[in-house]
C-alpha cells in the first residue's frame, strides 16, 4: 500500500490487472486477497494542498474520509485509488508514514528501532524528506481503497526557530475494478497489505 521508486513510476490504465495480497482472506471490507481484478477505467485527479509547521511541532495529516481528514479514500467500494504524492518546501519538514494513524508504518527489526521525532538518534528513522518524493517529480506511491484502516502522515518540523511549509501534491488515479475470473497471462501489480510490510 505504499512504495518508494526511484523516478516517477507509471500509473494504473485501463486494462491493466491487479491483485491485493494480504495476510488475512480479504485485504479490506471490500476486496478480496489473492484475487485478480482488471482496470475497467480510470482518470487522474490532481490535489494541492499545504500546511505551515510551527517550530519544532508535530502534525498528524490523516488521509481517509473522516470528517478531519483530506478525504482521499474512495466510497465506491469497487474503486481503487493510486496516489502519487509530491513534496515541496525545506528539507526542515520530515514525514512519516503512519499506518493505523497512531503507529508508524516503517522500522526496523531491534528493539526499540522506531522513528521516534523527540530523539535525535531515531529522528530519522523511518522517514521521507521533500527530495525523496518531489513536488514536480513524485516518487511516492499510496494505495487506497474503501473502508481501509486510517493512513496518515505525521508532519515533524526540525527548525526550532521558524514556521515551515509543506506544499503536498496528489495525483489521484482513480481506477474502476472488476474482479476477472479466467486465467490472466498478462502482467498482474501487486498491492500489499501494510501488515506485510512488518515481520
Amino acid at each position: 500500500m505504499i512504495e518508494l521508486h526511484e523516478r516517477t513510476p507509471k500509473l494504473l490504465e485501463k486494462g491493466n490487472y491487479v491483485r491485493f495480497l494480504s495476510p488475512e482472506e480479504n485485504f479490506s471490507p471490500t476486496f478480496k486477497a489473492n484475487v485478480i481484478y482488471q482496470v475497467k477505467s480510470n482518470v487522474q485527479v490532481v490535489f494541492y494542498t499545504a500546511f505551515i509547521i510551527p517550530p519544532g511541532d508535530v502534525s498528524l495529516v490523516k488521509l481517509n474520509n473522516d470528517e478531519d481528514a483530506l478525504g482521499l479514500y474512495p466510497e465506491n467500494p469497487k474503486t481503487l485509488y493510486e496516489v502519487l504524492v509530491g513534496f515541496g518546501g525545506t528539507e526542515d519538514i520530515i514525514i512519516y508514514p503512519m499506518m493505523p494513524s497512531t503507529d508508524y508504518l516503517l522500522y526496523l527489526e531491534k528493539a526499540g528501532m522506531r522513528p521516534n521525532p523527540g530523539l535525535p538518534q531515531l529522528r530519522y528513522l523511518g522517514m521521507y524528506t521533500t527530495s525523496d518524493s518531489p513536488v514536480n517529480n513524485p516518487r511516492l506511491v499510496l494505495y487506497f481503497v474503501k473502508d481501509m484502516d486510517q493512513f496518515a502522515l505525521q508532519l515533524y518540523n526540525t527548525n526550532t526557530k521558524e514556521d515551515e511549509k509543506l506544499i503536498v501534491r496528489f495525483v489521484i488515479n482513480k481506477c474502476y475494478l472488476e474482479e476477472v475470473r479466467e486465467e490472466v497471462k498478462a502482467p498482474v501489480k501487486d498491492i500489499l497489505h501494510y501488515k506485510l510490510l512488518r515481520w
